[in-house]
């Protein structure tokens, strides 16, 4: 399980390296249903190596993981008096190399997903719209034209608004310097409250833990932000968390205390990731091979052409203030045929920081980021 957040962990970091100062968010979860579905659709050689990077040795441990995934993603509204959720998946095929009735079954029962057969070769600009307007329905106006061209997707869209469980006083947000990488400084809207949070010091990090509101089932939601002790420290931490897959699930040895300082600025933001690249670097590269022939449990092809995944897109948002969060990735896989196209600590979160929203009972990371300046959207 710890695998799917590589991918995220090692976007952070290569896009941190090139020393922008942009914002970086991304949904671990949403690209593991997204690679989930495509290694349902397998076999042979790319199937074992789907299997070799989530280090799982069938795919009906991926189906079983899918299946639990999707349970802790349950969609959740306002009246539960939790975080509104929801997680929806998707798959488009070209008519001509239609979806096979086991794949849209499968789709069906563990992913919830529905399944259409287009006609790419007349309906292709049609097609990309009807992809476009899913997202944004998904997300909830959240994500917008997450793909730009003619394509057959795989689809996932993940959509939480989390309301904290003590919200933080608007009239007590205030304008304060945030220190950048470059060595410039910015005045960001910083919140703070006196209530009392789970912190913890560790070797070149120290992390605070801000609860979301729970509702009536056993699901308890957090952010996690985790502040280098140095201003220039994120790329350090993010080498670490890059080298150590599982370092995002530990049970960090947090402590209840009232911090004599404590800050932490509000941010908005968006981004787009191409992952294809991102996974060849992590050792995943036969599904995007043009010459793959291995993807034959998810469409009928008679004609016995080669097709692969050849680009995995996902466009993530997120908006932090007083009240709480709210959070929405859209990730598509898209298919190319060979003939188609306290106790006086502080907690000042005044420089570059990580940050994780992660579900508790379960470890599942929804979301993951890097806020390098507040100021950018």
């Amino acid at each position: 399980m710890n695998s799917y957040v590589r991918i995220a962990n090692k976007h952070l970091l290569t896009e941190v390296e090139k020393g922008d100062d942009k914002n970086l968010g991304a949904s671990p979860l949403s690209f593991n249903a997204v690679l989930n579905m495509v290694a349902a659709g397998s076999t042979g050689r790319t199937l074992e190596q789907i299997l070799g990077f989530f280090g799982l040795t069938n795919v009906d441990q991926i189906n079983s993981i899918s299946s639990e995934m999707m349970a802790v993603a349950s969609p959740s509204t306002d009246s539960s008096g939790g975080p509104v959720l929801s997680c929806l998946n998707a798959a488009w095929a070209d008519q001509r190399f239609p979806l096979k009735p086991s794949y849209r079954d499968l789709l069906r029962h563990i992913y919830e997903g529905e399944a259409k057969n287009v006609d790419l070769a007349t309906q292709a600009n049609q097609l990309m719209k009807e992809v476009n307007a899913w997202a944004e329905a998904a997300s909830q106006g959240h994500i917008n034209n997450i793909l730009r061209y003619s394509s057959a997707p795989l689809a996932n869209a993940l959509y939480f608004k989390g309301r904290w469980t003590r919200p933080f006083d608007p009239r007590r947000t205030t304008e304060r310097d945030f220190y950048l990488l470059n060595g410039d400084k910015a005045k960001v809207a910083f919140m703070t409250n006196t209530e009392i949070h789970p912190y913890g010091s560790f070797e070149g990090f120290e992390l605070l833990k801000i609860a979301y509101k729970s509702g009536e089932d056993c699901r308890q939601f957090s952010m996690y932000i985790l502040l280098p002790n140095e201003i220039d420290g994120l790329k350090s931490l993010l080498q670490r968390v890059d080298s150590d897959p599982g370092f995002l699930h530990q049970r960090f040895d947090l402590r209840r205390e009232f911090l004599a300082d404590f800050w932490v600025p509000k941010f908005k933001f968006s981004n787009s990731i191409e992952a294809s690249s991102i996974l060849r670097d992590l050792g995943l590269e036969l599904p995007f091979m043009d010459n793959c022939k291995d993807l034959t449990e998810m469409v009928h092809n008679s004609h016995g052409l080669p097709f692969n995944i050849s680009n995995i897109i996902q466009k993530a948002s997120i908006e932090v203030d007083e009240t709480g969060t709210v959070a929405a990735a859209a990730t598509v896989g898209c298919i190319c045929f060979g003939a188609v196209v306290g106790g006086g600590h502080s907690f000042v979160a005044d420089h570059p920081f990580m940050f994780t929203i992660k579900e508790e009972t379960s470890g599942l990371v929804f979301f993951t980021g890097a806020v390098l300046d507040p100021r950018s959207h």
